[in-house]
C-alpha cells in the first residue's frame, strides 16, 4: 500500500494556503471595522452651562448672552459642526451662527459663544426671551442637540457707508452708494440706492 507524503513543496503549499485565508480575514475584519466606525456610534453629549461656569455636567437651559456649550464623551479629536438656530415661538428656524470646533483627546471640550450680535431685529418671547436649538454634529457620533433660552439686551449693528463710482460713456459717472455691517454679518446690509452725475 503506497502511502502519500508531503515534501517541502506539498507543506510549502499548505503554508501558502494558510497564509492566504489569514490575509482575507484580516482584510474582511479591517472593511467590517470601517464599515462600522462610518456609522454614527450615538455617544457623545452636549450641555448648554451658563455663568458662572461649573464643572457639573448638568444642563442648564437659561442663560444670559453668553454661555458655554459643553461636549463631552465624543470620540477623541473630533471635528464638530456647530449651528445656532432661532425657533418657535420667537423665530422660523432662523439660522443664527454657523462654527467648527476641535475637540481634545478626551473627546471634550468647553466653547463659548455670545449671541447678542445675531438677535438684532427678533422679539423676545415676554418672560422667557430668545428660544434656541444648538445642534452639533460629529462623523463618529452623529448630530446631537439641545433646546435653551437666552435672555439678553441685542447688539446694535455698526453700518459703514461704500461709496463706488464707475465711469460710463459720455464722461457721467455713475455713483452706488450702499451700507454694509461692520462686523459683516450676512443679510443686514441695506443697499440705498444710486445716482447718476456729469463728471
Amino acid at each position: 500500500m503506497n502511502k502519500r507524503k508531503y515534501g517541502v513543496s506539498g507543506f510549502g503549499r499548505i503554508i501558502a494556503i494558510i497564509a492566504l485565508v489569514l490575509i482575507v480575514l484580516v482584510f474582511l475584519a479591517l472593511a467590517f471595522a470601517k464599515s462600522a466606525g462610518a456609522t454614527p456610534n450615538g455617544n457623545g453629549t452636549i450641555k448648554i452651562d451658563r455663568i458662572p461656569w461649573d464643572e457639573i455636567p448638568d444642563n442648564q437651559p437659561h442663560t444670559g448672552c453668553t454661555f458655554q456649550v459643553d461636549f463631552s464623551n465624543f470620540d477623541p479629536l473630533e471635528v464638530a459642526n456647530i449651528t445656532f438656530a432661532l425657533i418657535p415661538p420667537v423665530g422660523d428656524n432662523v439660522i443664527l451662527l454657523m462654527d467648527t470646533q476641535h475637540l481634545d483627546a478626551n473627546g471634550a471640550g468647553n466653547f463659548t459663544y455670545t449671541l447678542s450680535n445675531y438677535l438684532t431685529g427678533y422679539e423676545p418671547q415676554p418672560n422667557q426671551g430668545y428660544h434656541i436649538l444648538v445642534e452639533a454634529s460629529t462623523e463618529t457620533v452623529g448630530k446631537k442637540s439641545k433646546v435653551f433660552w437666552v435672555q439678553c439686551n441685542p447688539t446694535a449693528v455698526g453700518l459703514s457707508c461704500v461709496l463706488t463710482a464707475t465711469p460710463t460713456t459720455g464722461g457721467a459717472i455713475r455713483s452706488h452708494v450702499r451700507w454694509e455691517p461692520i462686523d459683516g454679518r450676512w443679510g443686514t446690509g441695506i443697499l440705498l440706492g444710486h445716482h447718476s452725475s456729469n463728471a
